[in-house]
């Protein structure tokens, strides 16, 4: 597993936008010499993918996560964050017991563990 670096994030949105360029672009209708359609798809998802890739990454690893003010669904499995940095997996089974495990384990965000792991093929697609 890749740790998410900026440096990394910078080189997986580098690798995204040359496969998609090259998925998506016909090169064989680009006319070098004048301007036309797929010479300005090529330039716009060269000029803006990258920054667009790196705000959706960042969006999805953020978004997943939640602060101890909103109560988890029961029966869920979830990761919790500690004050101190370090993680725990707990399943969330009542209210009460939530309370005392912020308090005692000093808990400050929390995400679902189903959140955080790689999407499936159909997931991507919706």
């Amino acid at each position: 597993m890749i740790k998410m670096t900026q440096k990394a994030l910078n080189q997986a949105a580098d690798l995204e936008i040359r496969d998609t360029v090259s998925r998506l672009i016909d090169d064989s209708a680009i006319n070098y010499e004048e301007s036309n359609y797929e010479a300005g798809r090529r330039d716009a998802l060269i000029d803006n993918g990258k920054a667009l890739f790196i705000a959706g990454a960042k969006w999805r690893i953020n978004n997943a996560w939640h602060f101890i003010k909103e109560i988890p669904k029961e029966f869920k499995a979830i990761i919790a964050i500690r004050q101190d940095g370090s993680c725990e997996k707990v399943y969330f089974t009542d209210l009460s017991r939530w309370k005392s495990l912020i308090k005692r384990c000093k808990i400050i965000k929390w995400a679902y563990l189903e959140d955080l792991l790689p999407m499936e093929e159909s997931d991507e697609q919706s």
